[in-house]
């Protein structure tokens, strides 16, 4: 592979396996659930299951609570009987599966593995510069690459805007680079309008997701090489002693973090990940870039099954979680240096003045006693926006520059509600042609920006092995044993989904919805669908009638 310069060749990516023993005494053991420092067993008569007490989600550790086994970062539960999470579509493999004996000591292995690193065998001077929330900026020798470009306008259909305004000289630094790394296809790190600023001939390196959420979307921008990389693979320049991996979020998302070594030196991002690589982290780290804010989420504000103190509850855990998240990667990696970032971002608009208010967040002073304590630089992207890696010295620079100018959130969303039609028969067609086979009811409500009046009301039944029944009106029933999903979308922003064949996370992170459910569980399979499968090109395929690209080239801010 060919980028810029350098020439890569693939290799299999490495680990390095210790294994220790827990010790588990069948007389310690009673029916149920027991918890051990790094295993849980499940017990019924002489039958037993041993999973590990990671969480799936994000890695934490799996607790009894009052019957139930529960992670207390996030919630999840999960029931050691059945392997399975009660609340999300996902399951955990036990280590061991079989009978115990009255008396029998069972001696259970507990595999670690880490990440071989390529140990070149000299130093590369290098430079890491902020642009703005996840977009960073590598320069070396006579390298250069950026990650997840997001330099202006809002993401999430009008609901994330930037912090700070980015460095006037970003789109041209952008388009100066050898390749892009695209990390996912939210839109705070696949943005739509400062990649159509781009030229479409740089190489964007991203992962290989089985779905090909990211690279859908990406040749729909029209770019000539999308390089996709599988998770288990590791592509190497000894000419300039850089190598590249990238890393899958531990979780069932289409996600993924990079794992960058120039020269004696290693970089992580981790991005948005959730428990990334299952934590095969390298032993040597430089620099971690980690998300640090909190607040990226829909849930709980957008969600009219909880009550306001509940809502406070979980976004003060939310909160806590990434900050107990960092933490341990911080405690478990030791770098040198820590970068916060991709957290800097606001909801503006005067429409969400209710999220702004309750949606609090991480900053980045909140780190500095942590990193004190473990002997860690905390890098402040707006003091210092620029890290510079000289032979054995690690310098921290500001920027001096200007900054680009942009419109207030008004004038752009009123933008928007001039160039995007809402058309009925062009939302019934897309529902329609979705292919999503899968038992639910869901009833869409195209409403004001107030989610107060309804404009518009769609009733489809999906089935399995069948094509979605959509009718339009109020008049609906409701099958028995069916899960239900209501979703209130401002009706400008569920145009704007159906036009271009965006992901409906857009919807749900980007606050431009209101959800109810029955029962209240994740509809996993529902959101992966219309968020990664039917995305971009699979959209535009299966409409009639389609200006996308004339919308989408329209919406350049």
């Amino acid at each position: 592979m060919k980028l810029g310069p350098a020439y890569f060749k693939n290799k299999k990516a490495e680990f390095i396996s210790k294994f220790s023993y827990e010790e588990i005494s069948e007389k310690h053991l009673v029916d149920g659930v027991n918890m051990f420092e790094n295993t849980m067993v499940w017990r019924q008569n002489k039958q037993l299951k041993i999973y590990d007490r990671l969480c799936d989600h994000n890695g934490g550790r799996l607790i009894s609570n009052q019957g139930k086994t529960v992670c207390p970062l996030h919630g999840w539960e999960f029931n050691p009987k059945s392997g399975s999470y009660l609340n999300v579509n996902c399951t955990k493999e036990p280590i061991y599966v079989g009978e115990v004996e009255s008396g029998e000591l069972l001696q259970v292995p507990i595999e670690t593995k880490k990440r071989a690193l390529e140990n070149f065998n000299r130093n590369v001077d290098f430079e890491i510069r902020f642009l703005n929330h996840a977009c960073l900026l590598f320069s070396l020798g006579g390298l250069k690459f950026a990650t997840d470009p997001w330099i202006f306008g809002s993401a999430f259909s009008n609901g994330w805007w930037l912090q700070s305004p980015s460095p006037s000289d970003s789109i041209e630094e952008l388009n100066s680079c050898d390749f892009i790394y695209v990390s996912h296809n939210h839109p705070d790190h696949l943005h739509i309008e400062t990649l159509n600023k781009l030229r479409k001939d740089i190489p964007i390196v991203t992962a290989n997701f089985k779905s090909g959420s990211t690279k859908g979307l990406l040749k729909g921008l029209n770019f000539k090489t999308v390089k996709p990389i599988n998770f288990d693979e590791k592509w190497v320049s000894e000419e300039f002693s850089v190598a590249l991996s990238l890393l899958k979020s531990g979780d069932f998302r289409d996600d993924s973090g990079l794992l960058i070594e120039i020269g004696k030196r290693t970089v992580l991002l981790t991005v948005d990940c959730n428990f990334l690589d299952f934590w095969r982290f390298p032993d040597k780290l430089d620099v971690l870039a980690s998300s640090f804010a909190g607040g990226s989420s829909g849930f709980p504000l957008c969600f009219e099954t909880l009550s306001e103190l509940e809502k406070g509850r979980i976004l003060t855990r939310n909160r806590r979680a990434i900050y107990t998240t960092n933490k341990i990667i911080l405690q478990k990696t030791k770098p040198k240096v820590f970068l916060p970032y991709a957290g800097s971002f606001l909801e503006r608009a005067e429409r969400d003045r209710y999220i702004a208010e309750k949606n609090t967040k991480n900053s980045i002073q909140e780190y500095d006693e942590l990193c004190r304590k473990l002997k860690v630089k905390l890098v402040d992207t707006k003091k210092n926006p620029v890290i510079k890696f000289e032979n054995d010295k690690i310098r921290y620079l500001p920027y001096h520059g200007k900054f680009l100018q942009e419109d207030l959130p008004e004038v752009i969303i009123s933008k928007d509600e001039k160039l995007i039609n809402f058309d009925e028969k062009k939302i019934i067609d897309y529902l329609v042609n979705s292919n999503f086979q899968s038992n639910l009811d869901l009833v869409l409500l195209a409403t004001d920006p107030t989610f107060k009046f309804t404009q518009a009301q769609f009733s489809v039944e999906f089935s399995q092995n069948s094509t979605p029944k959509v009718t339009s009106g109020p008049v609906y029933e409701r099958r028995k044993g069916i899960n239900f999903l209501q979703l209130k979308v401002r009706s400008t922003e569920l145009a704007k989904i159906v036009t271009l064949g965006l992901p409906w996370e857009d919807l749900s992170i980007g606050f431009q919805c209101r959800i109810y459910r029955e029962p209240d569980v994740y509809n996993s399979e529902f959101w992966h669908h219309f968020t990664n499968i039917y995305v971009s090109e699979n959209v535009k395929r299966s409409a009639r009638e389609c200006n996308n690209c004339e919308v989408l080239n329209q919406r350049i801010y």
